[in-house]
């Protein structure tokens, strides 16, 4: 996705990861969550459930674009796909 005019086209930042690998540790994920609901966005009732899942995420600088990802999605943002 293409985002800008007046500064011309850029990228958009998009990134896909474990839970895990986006928090250090589920004090800050707890935190996050408190403020932006991530937990009930993905589907989970707290965020220790959601840290203890370790779904893949994915998201940018839109919020509208964060939720859960697929394996394929994650293999194709980390090169790791090998079909």
């Amino acid at each position: 996705e293409m985002i800008g005019k007046t500064a011309g086209w850029i990228k958009t930042a998009n990134w896909v990861m474990h839970v895990q690998e986006s928090y250090p540790s589920l004090e800050d994920l707890e935190d996050y969550d408190s403020v932006y609901n991530i937990a009930k966005r993905c589907g989970f009732n707290s965020a220790k459930d959601l840290w203890d899942a370790d779904p893949i995420i994915k998201g940018s600088v839109n919020p509208k674009d964060f939720g859960l990802a697929t394996q394929e999605e994650y293999d194709a943002a980390h090169g790791t796909n090998l079909n």
